[in-house]
């Protein structure tokens, strides 16, 4: 079904001096149907010479503008793209360049029932923040078109880790959205089971549908950054507040490295300080709660590189260390994915 426009919000403050940029809104495609109710918002019969010649308010232009019927972009009003590194979002082409509703300003005036006037921000802002909080979550560009929907499960477990995530989001049963601070993810599998896809998935409804902030971090990339810092003057936790503080982190492929010392302090340091502020961590990797699982048996009798014989080996709990392991295990759900390497295909 079509999307309403956003509502924006109301401040209590004089109009800003500066009109807002322009932005883009959904065009509609067709006059939308006679109202069946008896009076109109303004309070006249739907059928008064005042009502039908009577120019809409831009409260009622917001609430009764809907998205066109648009294939392209299924009437979200985005469309998310590869770029050289990260994905990117821009404005589907069956939006106009001015929002009707706004005029481009960003807001308009309403009255308040005190009978003062104030400023609304117009729901045409609120996709536009939406927009760029995709664009500064550094999803890579591989996996710009990746949603939960457009994921095919070839294994039951890969089914009831997507039916977790969508349930995650809102469950339909008790009617409640994904907030910041909800319980997090684990998906532990083999390489090329969808585990990264499946997580971007989820990452892409909470940034542009729900407006949350979200952060994408491959393990190794991070820990590549952390070792160029100090040939850069920074600090490590200048690095790593970031990733501290945003609601939702997905860490892609944790346990990535040598395991080395410095490598365990990195992992402790960003699991515990979102663990002590309650934020939702989104985690992929390759280790598994237990030795004898799939992935072990995958490489046992055959010729294995260093790097398979070491997953053979080590849990997840060797890997980032009892302490980390237990308050993931108290932050996340775990699932175990399995299935055919789609990179194989």
């Amino acid at each position: 079904m079509p999307n309403h426009k956003g509502q924006g919000n109301i401040q209590k403050m004089n109009r800003p001096h500066q009109h807002h940029p322009s932005h883009r809104i959904q065009q509609r495609r067709e006059s939308p149907p006679p109202p069946t109710h008896e009076h109109t918002s303004g309070g006249h019969p739907a059928n008064s010479p005042l009502a039908l010649s009577r120019k809409p308010t831009p409260e009622e232009r917001e609430s009764e503008l809907l998205y066109g019927n648009c294939h392209i972009c299924e009437w979200k009003g985005y469309i998310t793209y590869p770029t050289n590194e990260f994905a990117g979002v821009r404005h589907c082409d069956c939006q106009e360049e001015i929002c009707p509703v706004c005029d481009g300003e960003g807001g308009f005036e309403v009255k308040l029932p005190s009978g003062n006037r104030a400023w609304k921000v117009c729901g045409c802002q609120t996709l536009e923040r939406k927009m760029e909080l995709y664009r500064n979550a550094k999803i890579p560009s591989r996996f710009a078109d990746k949603t939960l929907d457009a994921f095919a499960p070839n294994h039951k477990t890969q089914a009831q880790a997507r039916a977790h995530l969508y349930q995650l989001y809102r469950n339909p049963a008790t009617h409640r959205a994904f907030k910041p601070g909800d319980k997090g993810v684990v998906l532990m599998g083999p390489p090329g089971v969808g585990k990264t896809h499946l997580m971007v998935g989820f990452l892409r409804h909470v940034l542009l549908e729900r407006g949350i902030p979200c952060r994408f971090q491959d393990f190794g990339v991070l820990l590549a950054e952390l070792r160029s810092s100090y040939t850069n003057g920074l600090s490590e936790m200048e690095i790593l507040r970031g990733l501290i503080n945003v609601d939702v982190l997905l860490i892609d492929d944790l346990g990535k490295g040598r395991n080395s010392k410095w490598e365990s302090g990195i992992i402790d340091t960003l699991i515990s300080c979102r663990y002590n502020t309650k934020r939702t961590t989104l985690i992929t990797t390759n280790y598994t709660q237990e030795l004898e699982t799939t992935l072990r048996e995958r490489y046992r009798g055959r010729g294995s590189t260093e790097g398979e014989e070491l997953l053979m080996r080590d849990t997840l709990a060797d890997r980032v260390g009892e302490r980390v392991y237990s308050r993931l295990r108290e932050m996340c759900d775990f699932f175990f994915i399995s299935g055919v390497d789609y990179r194989q295909r």
